[in-house]
């Protein structure tokens, strides 16, 4: 072998191993990716004889994937020979770059396994049903007096109710006590839902009832309309004057209810520690009585009235004990006058006067006495009258006449009168015609006969 093919071999393998360097310097910078690996195992080299002159380093600038495309050429040729150097026959080198092995990769955690759910092939459970609303059927509660709203005292009364739908639905009966309702009894209808609810008579006056049915599932709640109960006494009394001038006249006056003609009473009088009937007498067709009371003793005397019953529905009926005092005469009792006080009830249009005259002495009189009269001048100047009718007839011109008790009154109203300016000044009448005398037996402790009428317009 000549020295200049000897050369050339030497640098061929010295620019394979260069080449190796390079390759495995380019893998380790890449950090050894198994996709670089195999398309390293896959590529292949073929290197040519360099030239004496060619220098190959390791460890150059250049990127490996450069390095790797200079090797990918399948001829290399040497360059030219120096001068006067026989040229060589050209020698081909074809081999295939073997590469390091590649690391091993990194061991893999395995999966958990997750756990397959198993589908029960038991039924599954129906759903629950949905409730259904129910809306509560409307009821109905009706009720009324038996025998009437007004009883006398002591007679029964009962209100009767029927609640619809209301077989067998319990009930609460309630009374208006003091603006709030009060249950005083409870219970059942019956199959057909009626009810009869006795309602106690012992004390005179009104009341309001009702019944309640309370509402459930089924049935809405309600309320009867209110039942008022007038409980009026059997009999009725009233003294003309609680206290009278020893020798006045003096009475107790009344009437039976319900109305009833030719019904026993019985005027009942209290000493010696016990009741006693001193006078009896009878009903009138209006169902009124009347006593006349001794004065001729001064003194208190206590009575009341007693009428028998006849039935359930007109029971024995008594009043309550009143108090009747007789005084003795002084001459303060002569004092004093009949008075007439006025005054005009206006409107837009209208006038209208009314009063009462009261005997403000302490005998009775035997009273006389016309119409009071007051007067004004409308604004068109004519000239109006208003009058004091004691009687109801239309325009009486009737007198009062009759007996007045000491400090009894009575009232007057006359008719209304139209007007263009009612609210006038008005005036009384110049004089109130009265004839007014003392009771006879007044007379015995009086000086005088007679008594003025006084007329005031307030």
């Amino acid at each position: 072998m000549t020295p200049s093919a000897i050369q050339i071999l030497v640098g061929t393998v010295m620019l394979g191993v260069c080449v190796g360097l390079v390759l495995l310097i380019a893998k380790t910078a890449h950090g050894m990716d198994s996709q670089a690996t195999q398309q390293a195992d896959q590529s292949s080299s073929v290197v040519s004889s360099p030239t004496p002159s060619e220098h190959i380093t390791s460890g150059g600038s250049k990127p490996a994937a450069e390095a790797t495309a200079k090797l990918s050429a399948t001829t290399a040729t040497a360059g030219p020979t120096a001068a006067k150097v026989p040229s060589p026959k050209t020698i081909t080198v074809v081999g295939t770059l073997s590469h390091p092995r590649s690391p091993a990769p990194a061991p893999m955690r395995p999966p958990k396994p997750r756990p397959v759910p198993v589908r029960s092939t038991a039924p599954r459970p129906a759903p629950s049903p949905v409730p259904v609303t129910q809306t509560p059927t409307t009821s109905t509660f009706t009720a009324t007096a038996h025998p009437s709203t007004s009883v006398v005292q002591s007679a029964p009364a009962n209100i009767l109710g029927r609640l619809t739908p209301g077989g067998y639905r319990t009930y609460k009966f309630q009374k208006l006590v003091a603006g709030t309702w009060q249950t005083i009894s409870t219970g059942s209808t019956n199959s057909s839902g009626y009810i009869r609810v006795s309602v106690s008579t012992k004390v005179t006056g009104a009341a309001g009832y009702r019944f309640y049915g309370p509402g459930n599932g089924s049935y809405g709640a309600r309320s009867s309309s209110v039942i008022t109960i007038t409980v009026k006494a059997g009999i009725t009394a009233v003294f003309s004057s609680v206290s009278v001038p020893m020798g006045n006249a003096a009475s107790l006056t009344g009437n039976d209810f319900p109305l009833l003609s030719e019904r026993a009473v019985y005027l009942q009088s209290y000493y010696s520690s016990a009741w006693h009937t001193v006078a009896s007498g009878q009903t009138d067709l209006h169902g009124n009585y009347g006593f006349a009371l001794s004065t001729a003793v001064v003194g208190a005397y206590s009575y009341r009235v007693n009428m028998p019953g006849l039935s359930a529905s007109r029971p024995a009926s008594i009043t309550s004990a009143t108090n009747f005092t007789v005084v003795e005469w002084t001459p303060a009792l002569c004092a004093g006058d009949v008075v007439a006080t006025s005054h005009v009830i206006e409107t837009a249009t209208t006038a209208t006067l009314a009063g009462t005259v009261t005997n403000e002495s302490g005998f009775d009189v035997f009273l006389n006495a016309e119409r009071p009269v007051v007067e004004a001048e409308d604004t068109n100047g004519d000239s109006i009258s208003l009058f004091g009718d004691f009687y109801q007839a239309p325009n009486s011109t009737y007198n009062l006449t009759g007996v007045l008790r000491a400090g009894q009154s009575v009232t007057y109203r006359g008719q209304s009168v139209t007007m263009q300016t009612p609210n006038r000044p008005w005036m009384v009448f110049p004089t109130w015609s009265t004839d007014n005398e003392l009771a006879d037996n007044a007379a015995v402790f009086c000086s005088q006969r007679s008594i003025p009428g006084v007329h005031i317009l307030q």
